[in-house]
């Protein structure tokens, strides 16, 4: 049996990754803006 993933799931997976993405950048440049009190959370 195949999977396959339907165009419009795929573009709301695409879509998600993009914001986790731009969250993540945003959170590292937010913590090194502020380094002595913020850190970025490694996993």
């Amino acid at each position: 049996m195949e999977c396959l993933i339907p165009e419009q799931l795929q573009a709301s997976i695409d879509e998600l990754i993009q914001k986790s993405i731009t969250v993540i950048s945003q959170s590292e440049t937010f913590g090194r803006l502020d380094d002595g009190e913020i850190k970025v959370m490694e996993s």
